[in-house]
């Protein structure tokens, strides 16, 4: 995808090219899919994950210079709140990143 689009395009373009290849592929996933945030049983708020495929991995895009720790913090409090396992952050920067992350928990590593 990345070679197709190059660096430079808007977040938004590489959301839609993404949409295209998981369709293309054949999986399910749900766009800009919120999570609900709540404490003590009333909602608090939301989160907004740009991806949900198969109802099992979170993917988050950036176009940033590089990842730091609040994207990194973004996706885990994303995965914290849907309770899924598998993360994805994919950097479509200068030097494009692809990191997978793991929801942290008492019996598996983080990375």
């Amino acid at each position: 995808m990345f070679d197709a689009l190059t660096y430079g395009i808007p977040e938004s373009a590489y959301h839609r090219a993404m949409r295209i290849a998981l369709s293309d592929l054949g999986l399910a996933f749900s766009i800009e899919h919120d999570l609900p945030v709540t404490f003590r049983g009333q909602l608090v708020g939301k989160y907004r994950a740009d991806l949900i495929v198969e109802e099992k991995i979170i993917v988050e895009i950036k176009t940033a210079p590089r990842i730091v720790e609040v994207h990194v913090n973004q996706l885990h409090g994303y995965l914290k709140i849907s309770q899924l396992q598998v993360g994805l952050l994919l950097n479509f920067g200068p030097e494009p990143t692809f990191n997978r992350y793991f929801l942290k928990s008492r019996t598996s590593p983080v990375r």
